[in-house]
């Protein structure tokens, strides 16, 4: 029994390349640099110049089919030439305070507490054991759970504007700010509890405490009582 084999390629005829594998350009002119040429994912053509050898041409070659490939199944490229977190966000804040009350002390917030942590990652890099370390971090200097609970809730919407735009920002999968484990939950979770809080409930109990307290101490108390200030 004898096994069929395919002809073999005839010799001195170029092979044909595969469409959209991207070929390596050799220099015009001696000494000069190589470039290369490709079909992005939207099958537009790409090329590149500006490489010292063709070992480097070839490797930016597989490095932008790599690239692609990722695109066409919904994936990020390499995660290397993503934005940072901080460049995002710097996009984002605007658009966060046009329609937003708290925008500008979110962004504040941001800018003092997260961006320093978080501000230099990409959203790839984004992940559980990150929200932790800064958890246990802003805990352990000292803020109150309340407050950092605030904060991973910020993180938390930045991440939700991001997924809405995987390719660009790299944000796929899981908003790791949900789903938190609950050894983590109970770090941010807020100890005021308005049930064992007492407050005043009626006006007449306003006047009581008015006429209980000193001067000039009354006067400031009835201010930020009746003016719905925070006493």
């Amino acid at each position: 029994m004898t096994s069929r084999r395919r002809p073999s390629h005839p010799p001195g005829v170029p092979r044909r390349r595969r469409w959209g594998t991207g070929s390596v350009v050799p220099p015009a002119t001696p000494g000069a640099s190589w470039g290369i040429r490709y079909h992005d994912a939207t099958g537009s053509r790409r090329s590149e110049s500006g490489f010292p050898s063709r070992l480097l041409a070839q490797q930016a070659l597989d490095a932008r089919r790599t690239d692609v490939a990722r695109q066409r199944i919904g994936l990020p490229g390499d995660a290397s030439r993503l934005p940072t977190l901080a460049t995002l966000a710097d996009e984002w804040f605007p658009r966060r305070i046009a329609s937003h009350r708290n925008g500008r002390k979110e962004d504040r917030v941001w800018r003092r507490h997260l961006a320093p942590v978080v501000g230099p990652l990409r959203a790839p890099d984004l992940d559980l054991a990150v929200v932790r370390r800064y958890v246990e971090g802003k805990r352990a200097a000292g803020l109150s759970p309340g407050t950092v609970r605030g904060h991973v809730r910020l993180l938390s919407s930045l991440w939700e504007d991001l997924a809405e735009r995987p390719r660009e920002t790299g944000a796929t999968g899981t908003n790791p700010c949900k789903g938190m484990p609950r050894s983590l939950r109970q770090q941010i979770r807020p100890d005021h509890d308005p049930r064992l809080t007492p407050y005043v409930e009626q006006l007449a109990g306003v006047r009581a405490i008015f006429q209980a307290l000193p001067e000039p101490i009354r006067t400031g108390y009835a201010v930020g009582a009746l003016a719905g200030l925070r006493t």
